[in-house]
């Protein structure tokens, strides 16, 4: 077992061990232990989801102590590589065999990021924090409308583009590092050079001055040998090459030029690339603003219209009520109409006839008039 922990430490760098250790320190107690409780803590922190039956099947391959709680290395032994599988993208499939990354996709299903499912991926270095913003913005503005689906895609193919020139410009640094090697055998070179003018110019300086000994000696100047290199025939050919490695490397470097253009180009489609971020952010920030704008203005809508339904509800109880007073209004007419023909018929009876009976009639009504007076005076 502790020869089996000592490899499992060992494929993973120092960095890697750190981030292992951090996140078991942040859940464990002081004793440095962990619990069950404490162990699905872990996922919970890094944002995992596995089921209880996939907790309980990494928890089980540990070895618990008598209190049920396990040590750092075990901890390390079973769940380091797929920490840091989730945690320092395409680090972990260098120590990753097939059957743990076959247990990776069973546990963790698809929430496996996309760039471990292929290799030909072009967002490889690309952040989880930029990834996060965007999975926020489209849970932030999912269901608003086709502008800012529009405006999404466009955030997302800016990343992209944004993603993949960072991807050229790392493959290029081995040749900037090649360019900077370059650049120090120059100056190596140049310094060399410089040391043998020195040497070279002492000594034509000695050589005037052995000429001009000879010639006020009496010495024939004819006589004397021709003016040549005080080097010997191996050190001139040395130095000759030395000088066209020189001329050579004096001499721009094509490929160095276009590295510097290229670079150059790279810088200025970040830069916008940038501005179209910022830009299209600000954008989303004013339709948002006019989002709200236009939902408190149905809001308003809506309060008012709320108002005019509940008169509207007043009006047509008032308009029942009415109808209800008419209703019982024409009853009541209808039932003095009823009486009055039952008392004309009653005073047709009395007085024998048609002429009693609206004297009667006459009668009855000034009677029902003096009492009603009688009744009023009293």
């Amino acid at each position: 077992m502790q020869q089996s922990d000592n490899q499992s430490e060992g494929s993973l760098s120092s960095k890697q061990l750190n981030y292992i250790r951090d996140t078991f320190a942040a859940v464990s107690s002081i004793s440095g232990h962990i619990n069950r409780d404490q162990f699905e803590e872990v996922f919970l922190k890094l944002q995992l989801k596995p089921t209880l039956e996939q907790i309980d099947e990494l928890w089980q391959k540990m070895d618990t102590t008598n209190c049920g709680q396990v040590d750092i290395k075990d901890f390390t032994r079973v769940c380091g590589e797929l920490l840091i599988a989730t945690s320092f993208h395409r680090e972990g499939l260098t120590y990753c065999n097939a059957t743990e990354m076959a247990d990776f996709k069973r546990i963790f299903g698809t929430q496996i990021p996309p760039w471990l499912e292929s290799d030909d991926w072009p967002l490889q270095t690309e952040s989880l924090g930029t990834q996060l913003r965007i999975n926020c913005l489209q849970t932030r503005l999912s269901g608003t409308g086709e502008l800012f689906k529009m405006l999404i895609e466009k955030l997302s193919h800016l990343e992209v583009c944004r993603s993949s020139l960072m991807h050229e410009v790392e493959a290029l640094k081995p040749s900037q590092e090649r360019v900077v090697e370059i650049e120090s055998e120059l100056r190596k070179e140049r310094e060399k050079t410089k040391l043998l003018e020195s040497e070279n110019e002492s000594l034509v300086q000695d050589l005037n001055v052995l000429r001009r000994m000879v010639v006020e000696l009496g010495g024939d100047e004819s006589s004397l040998p021709q003016k040549r290199s005080a080097f010997t025939k191996e050190q001139e050919h040395i130095l000759h090459e030395l000088q066209e490695q020189v001329r050579e490397l004096s001499m721009p470097d094509e490929r160095y030029c276009r590295l510097e253009e290229r670079v150059e180009q790279l810088t200025r489609t970040n830069a916008e690339l940038i501005e179209k971020c910022e830009a299209s952010e600000s954008l989303l920030q004013s339709v948002l603003q006019v989002n709200q704008y236009l939902v408190a203005r149905q809001d308003d809508h809506l309060k008012r219209l709320q108002e005019t339904q509940s008169k509207l509800v007043e009006s047509e109880l008032e308009c029942s009520r009415v109808k209800h007073e008419q209703i019982l209004s024409s009853k009541w007419s209808q039932e003095l109409v009823n009486f009055l023909d039952l008392a004309a018929e009653l005073l047709s009876s009395k007085f024998g006839s048609a002429e009693g009976g609206a004297v009667g009639a006459e009668q009855w009504v000034r009677d029902e008039e003096e009492t009603n007076g009688d009744s009023a005076g009293a």
